[in-house]
């Protein structure tokens, strides 16, 4: 009997509520913030010293002189209509916005998770079958140095080297794949070396286990044991371990974007944030809370492929 049904139904049950809960933060932003909605769209609109009166035509017009709860369903109403509102600076739609900017920061932040993925697992890897060699010692070294430097460092020494020294990559913009290079290393500098660290450990864990000993014993060859038995274990606290950065690369995008001079959604948003623009600020949390928790429903659920005990209901979490 499979448990795979149950448990994918139940986790997605439990990210309902998360959803509402990140939709309704986004809302209280708008309401909470600093400032004047009303006053703040007046002045977008050129009217420098706005009179009360015209700040209560204003304030009904964007229906803040209405209750929360009444402010919230039209809000969410629009938004599961597609309706993200308007830039209150620019007096565009949020989402004509988001369909020019999205495919951009989508790029950025699956690049530097390829990255991550793809130069974090294999180095951990090396690292735990040549244990206490000298390309262990410099691979763990290599880690805390990713851990340890900040991303805006990164992005200027990246920079100096690539773009100012040998002149290989362009410093900012974007309009061809080297335009993403030093942007996604810099977005997967400390994630790669904390990726690098919690695999090492876990592969050298699983390695010292007894039925990886019994296959050796059985005369099984040393790749075929790593690949079939070991690396597939070792693989699922880094996998949820990914899930949770994977937040970390969506909201640096958005410091990475401005650095690089990227029009992606994260650039869009500071741009929102330094102009007071709230409906912009209340999108982007929005689209953050909903993406981060879609994707790690998604990594929940791979788990049914990944770990034999979900399907066989040995593990029901």
């Amino acid at each position: 009997m499979t448990y795979a049904l149950p448990y994918a139904l139940k986790k997605i049950i439990l990210a309902l509520p998360v959803l509402i809960g990140v939709s309704v933060i986004a809302f209280l932003l708008g309401v909470v913030a600093l400032g004047d909605p009303a006053r703040e769209a007046l002045s977008a609109d050129g009217v420098s010293t706005p009179t009360q009166e015209e700040i209560d035509v204003k304030r009904r017009e964007l229906g803040l002189d209405q209750s929360l709860g009444k402010q919230y369903q039209q809000w969410i109403g629009g938004i599961l209509q597609g309706d993200l509102g308007t830039s209150f600076m620019t007096n565009i739609p949020i989402a004509e916005e988001f369909r020019d900017r999205l495919p951009k920061t989508v790029a950025l932040s699956i690049s530097a998770l390829l990255l991550v993925i793809f130069l974090s697992i294999p180095l951990a890897v090396l690292m735990a079958v040549y244990q206490h060699s000298w390309f262990d010692h410099i691979g763990r070294l290599f880690s805390l140095l990713l851990i340890s430097t900040p991303g805006f460092l990164a992005a200027i020494l990246l920079m100096m080297f690539f773009s100012v020294h040998l002149r290989w990559l362009p410093t900012s913009g974007y309009g061809t794949f080297s335009h993403l290079i030093i942007p996604s290393l810099v977005l997967a500098f400390g994630t790669s070396g904390v990726i690098m660290r919690v695999n090492r450990a876990t592969l050298l864990e699983v390695l010292n286990k007894n039925y990886i000993l019994n296959a050796h014993a059985k005369g099984l060859t040393n790749p075929f044991v790593l690949y079939r038995h070991a690396l597939r274990n070792s693989l699922l606290p880094v996998i949820t371990l990914i899930g949770n950065y994977f937040g970390g690369i969506l909201g640096g995008s958005a410091i990475v974007e401005t650095i690089f001079a990227i029009p992606g959604v994260g650039r869009y948003a500071v741009e929102g944030i330094m102009s007071m623009d709230y409906p912009v600020i209340q999108a982007y949390v929005l689209f953050t809370g909903v993406v981060y928790v879609l994707f790690n429903l998604l990594i929940d659920l791979s788990y049914i492929i990944i770990d034999p005990r979900i399907r066989l209901g040995g593990d029901q979490g």
